[in-house]
């Protein structure tokens, strides 16, 4: 009996189920959550860093918001809180009071009492969410369906259940995929040409401003001028 007998002899042993059986044990989770492929385990080790750092960001808020009465123009205080004519909204030395003020802050108060590029910055990460939150909702009610028709998945893979792997290699239903690929990409290149244009016109509008600073400064050198 040579050596690839036995490989033989082992190999025709091997079933489904036994496979299954080992897939088990390696799985990652625990409990009633193990067929979900550690996914639970994720949200909720990132749920605790949030709020880990959520409570760190207030406690920091509030303590540089002390010192900023003592050191008031420190480049620490402009930085947190930017230009000393800013918002009310932005500068609440309560502990909770600005999570209230988040909602109520336009983007009028971000572009004239932080700066331009801090609105950029924020309107970037608006339509982003904007295009998480379509894609995030596209998927669950059109591609979540279409992967539970598949067959390939087993009771003990839930989560394989959810995604393209459970569907055939032959199954018409693929094409699902491949076009909503495509419609994903279309969709993010009309969110950025929406991002360009809003700062395009933001843009213009500071052209426009510093145009109107520049006559009145000349108008007040002309007048000086002509006074002496």
């Amino acid at each position: 009996m040579t050596i690839f007998s036995l490989i033989n002899d082992k190999s025709s042993n091997i079933t489904k189920d036994n496979c299954s059986y080992y897939g088990r044990l390696n799985s990652t989770g625990f409990g009633i959550i193990r067929s979900y492929e550690g996914i639970p385990e994720n949200i909720l080790v990132n749920l605790i860093i949030s709020a880990i750092l959520l409570l760190l960001f207030v406690y920091l808020r509030r303590r540089f918001s002390d010192s900023r009465n003592i050191t008031d123009g420190s480049e620490i205080s402009n930085l947190l809180y930017g230009r000393s004519n800013a918002s009310r909204y932005l500068t609440d030395n309560t502990h909770w009071l600005w999570v209230r003020d988040l909602f109520r802050i336009t983007n009028e108060d971000i572009y004239k009492n932080c700066s331009v590029d801090a609105y950029y910055y924020l309107l970037f990460h608006t339509y982003l969410i904007i295009y998480l939150i379509f894609v995030t909702l596209f998927s669950l009610a059109v591609i979540l369906p279409v992967n539970f028709q598949g067959r390939q998945g087993t009771n003990e893979e839930k989560f394989a259940q959810t995604t393209i792997g459970n569907l055939s290699p032959n199954s018409s239903l693929l094409w699902m995929h491949a076009c909503t690929s495509i419609l994903f990409v279309l969709v993010g290149i009309i969110v950025v040409y929406l991002y360009k244009s809003t700062t395009r016109y933001y843009t213009t509008e500071d052209m426009y401003e510093d145009e109107e600073s520049k006559e009145k400064v000349e108008f007040y050198v002309v007048c000086i001028v002509f006074r002496f």
